[in-house]
């Protein structure tokens, strides 16, 4: 199984953009969370958004323009 993180999300226009990363290779996955039912990104990923998905939706990952 591969570690993801999110790196951040952000709202484009009325959609809320995530961003995940998968630590191991570096690969990233940009998507709404309305594109997780069309099996447009691997399972595993899916997953783990889905895990994190009240973190998501609260803001708490959201870009506020400041990186420290």
């Amino acid at each position: 199984m591969m570690d993801y993180e999110i790196i951040f999300s952000q709202f484009i226009g009325t959609q809320r953009v995530v961003r995940v990363k998968e630590t191991a290779t570096g690969k990233v996955y940009d998507f709404t969370p309305d594109t997780l039912e069309a099996d447009e990104l691997p399972e595993e990923v899916e997953q783990f958004v889905q895990e994190h998905m009240e973190r998501i939706n609260s803001g708490y990952t959201d870009y506020d323009g400041l990186f420290l």
